[in-house]
């Protein structure tokens, strides 16, 4: 429009032209790609989810009525209540976004845990280490569908009548964090409470890539279930840090979970003594899943459940905060056998109306017979 040239207007024209239509074209070719890329995910995704909820549900029918009563703290029955079409939008749209991020933020805990490695041991970074880590853990539950978890302060003296009233306005910190077991979300949530911890855990965890090193840089205890020796060390290191803490605050508590494996959070099995021997004071947490539609136990269903609990649109977590339980009065001594098992058992019937979950013997031999006998029902279908 500017060229006197009539000529040379129209060259410019068709070139100007050209160039719109080149990246109009550029542009529809790009949506195109776009558009096959997330097809194909759709379909891939879409044939894995159902493979997955398949294998999930031929093991859960593999069930019998007889095993409810057998092994309840085990026996899966949310899978008559999951809804299918919430676990494929899911994995269609969030699935791809929650594991990059999920990923991303497990790698910032292993990143923070080697430098700790490289940095003196002192109560800067111990704290640093706890908020870095613990706001990592709190984004990866945000990936895994938990937008919210309330944590509700309860009291000993709600659920313990017998428990000194005075004992409530001690100060004194616990060396020792016990809790229930459900999933691997529970150590996830308690990582994210921002106080350096530390966990009491199987020795194969060390071995895990990524968080093996986190869990030994926290400071870890890891223990064989069926070495005496290693449990012999527990009772020592837990001493040793109570002792430190009394030194330092800052000290991580080690939390254990005395039940010793997972459940389905509907019973409490029984208690391990590590938690308990040395009669140390302990702090009580009581974690309470919400989705009746969805149990996150890591059972038998290992790395599909772990699949699901990252598709389903919301997860639900209720913290009961307990308090310090301190044994004192029940007047127990190191050197008596059965002194853990009084301690367990008042800390288990605490938990157990604290949840409104009964009470069982059950343990893991139980949870492993069971899952062998659900395995011989696969095999011999």
């Amino acid at each position: 429009f500017f060229f006197k040239d009539t000529a040379t207007t129209e060259i410019y024209t068709e070139q100007i032209v050209g160039s719109v239509r080149c990246v109009q074209e550029t542009g529809t070719w790009g949506k195109m790609i776009h558009s096959i890329i997330f097809l194909v995910w759709a379909v891939f995704i879409s044939i894995y989810t159902k493979r997955a909820l398949q294998r999930a549900f031929n093991y859960c029918e593999k069930q019998e009525e007889e095993d409810k009563q057998n092994y309840n703290a085990f026996y899966r029955s949310d899978y008559k209540n999951w809804n299918q079409l919430e676990f494929y939008i899911g994995a269609i749209f969030f699935l791809p976004i929650r594991l990059i991020f999920a990923i991303s933020f497990v790698v910032n805990c292993f990143l923070i845990a080697k430098l700790k490695s490289f940095l003196p041991n002192t109560e800067i970074t111990r704290t640093f280490c706890a908020y870095a880590i613990g706001f990592n853990c709190r984004l990866i539950l945000l990936c895994a569908g938990f937008y919210q978890i309330p944590e509700i302060e309860k009291s000993v003296s709600d659920y313990d009548p017998t428990y000194p009233l005075i004992y409530l306005t001690r100060k004194n910190p616990a060396p020792i964090i016990v809790s229930n077991h459900v999933t691997f979300l529970d150590i996830l949530y308690i990582l994210s409470t921002f106080r350096p911890v530390s966990f009491l855990s199987k020795a194969g965890v060390k071995k895990i890539p990524l968080i093996g090193e986190v869990a030994t840089q926290i400071g870890s205890i890891f223990v064989e279930r069926e070495d005496q020796q290693s449990k012999d060390f527990v009772k020592n290191a837990l001493r040793e840090s109570y002792n430190q803490i009394l030194e330092d605050s800052s000290h991580p508590s080690c939390v254990v979970f005395p039940e010793g494996t997972t459940t389905n959070g509907q019973e409490l099995i029984s208690f391990k003594k590590g938690a308990f021997i040395s009669l140390l004071p302990v702090q009580i947490y009581c974690l309470q899943y919400g989705r009746e539609s969805l149990n996150l136990s890591l059972d038998f269903l290992t790395i599909d459940i772990v699949f699901l609990i990252f598709c389903a649109f919301y997860n639900k977590l209720t913290v009961y905060n307990v308090g310090v339980y301190y044994p004192d009065h029940l007047k127990l001594s190191v050197d008596k056998e059965d002194s853990w098992q009084v301690y367990a058992e008042k800390v288990k019937d605490i938990m157990s109306k604290c949840l409104a979950i009964p009470k069982s013997e059950k343990g893991f031999r139980d949870k492993q017979n069971f899952f062998n006998i659900l395995k011989k029902r696969m095999d011999s279908k």
